[in-house]
């Protein structure tokens, strides 16, 4: 019968024991416990989220069943506990400025499990955090670190771009034009990424702030050949126009059988072609025609007649010093002659001939400006 009230007292005491706990739990706040981290660069940050699941339990051990004096590897086996149980996560975690609010959102616990087996109450809610800390990025501007130069003759310059070796972030260079040039064209450099991603990401996440990504030039000091007569400095003119003076010249004293007949030769004007287009290929890239009217006299009937004869002189190329280039010992002159009293001459009886048959028979490929008299 002693042995019936013994088991009976222990029963009774072992369940007052058990009320005891389920009332006496400990109210345990998770929210309290858990931190942001912030890493990276402002507008470019990213965030983690962490824990302290060891200083919970070491702030409340008696709400899980240890005594003041419990050992660190209780604490630490506590804790494990707890985080294979416990869980949440961000409602965002990249392209973070600093004050941005991130909100950390508990997974679906199952309280009444832990709050059987430990003498705790545990409480929390979504945590509104704040994303501070976050580097400010450097201003960057790609452009600073470019070099643009122009090489080869107008209108086929072409753009060189060159990216200096101290660039703090490598980037590709692109031209909307990069050949047909000519002094005073414009043209767009855009700045993209190499890796085919978006390039303000790109350099924000290496610290970087991206300031400019288009950029427009104007090309500058191409040597250029010549588009309009306007543009050939007189003294070459001069020059021109005295070769094929002394040209023809040679041509009377050469071949005419009286030379005497010859009276004279007038300049009346030029003929300038230049390509239509640019981007075709043209046997030259000018050709300058001299057009002179020739005076002569019948040898028998002594009649005095005029006509018309041309020489013309290519590729004229004015330099960057403001020189213009021409071989002045290099250029043609008109095969064409006709007949007159018996005898034959080199050149056309009239201007409209001329203009023709060495003109006219170009318009396909070449434009013209005349100043021909």
């Amino acid at each position: 019968m002693k042995k019936w009230h013994v088991i009976l007292a222990a029963a009774l005491a072992m369940g007052t024991m058990t009320a005891l706990t389920g009332c006496g739990s400990t109210e345990v706040d998770l929210n309290q416990y858990v931190s942001l981290e912030c890493e990276g660069y402002d507008s470019a940050g990213t965030a983690t989220y962490t824990i302290d699941w060891e200083g919970l339990v070491d702030d409340n051990r008696k709400a899980f069943d240890l005594e003041e004096d419990a050992s660190k590897k209780s604490v630490k086996r506590v804790a494990r506990k707890l985080e294979d149980k416990i869980s949440g996560e961000l409602d965002e975690t990249e392209n973070l400025s600093n004050g941005d609010t991130v909100t950390f959102q508990w997974d679906k616990i199952d309280t009444d499990k832990l709050e059987e087996r430990y003498p705790v109450k545990l409480s929390y809610s979504d945590v509104k955090l704040e994303v501070k800390g976050l580097d400010e990025p450097e201003d960057f501007n790609p452009f600073d670190y470019l070099t643009v130069s122009y090489e080869g003759e107008a209108p086929h310059g072409y753009v060189y771009l060159e990216t200096d070796s101290d660039i703090p972030y490598y980037v590709s260079f692109e031209a909307d034009q990069s050949d047909n040039l000519s002094n005073g064209d414009k043209i767009k450099v855009t700045v993209a990424s190499y890796m085919d991603e978006d390039l303000e990401e790109e350099c924000l996440a290496s610290g970087l702030k991206l300031t400019e990504t288009e950029k427009t030039y104007t090309v500058e000091g191409l040597e250029s050949y010549v588009q309009k007569l306007d543009e050939i400095p007189e003294d070459i003119m001069a020059r021109m126009t005295a070769k094929a003076q002394e040209k023809y010249g040679q041509i009377v004293a050469d071949n005419w059988n009286d030379p005497t007949s010859y009276k004279g030769i007038t300049f009346v004007g030029n003929y300038l072609l230049t390509p239509k287009d640019t981007e075709d290929y043209t046997f030259y890239e000018n050709s300058l025609y001299f057009v002179f009217k020739i005076s002569a006299e019948a040898n028998e009937t002594k009649e005095k007649f005029d006509y018309y004869w041309c020489a013309n002189f290519n590729d004229l190329l004015l330099k960057d010093d403001g020189t213009c280039e021409v071989d002045m010992d290099y250029f043609s002159t008109t095969w064409n002659t006709f007949e007159k009293n018996n005898l034959y001459y080199d050149g056309y009886a009239t201007l409209d001939e001329l203009y023709a048959n060495e003109i006219t028979e170009q318009s396909d490929e070449y434009n013209c400006e005349s100043n021909v008299q």
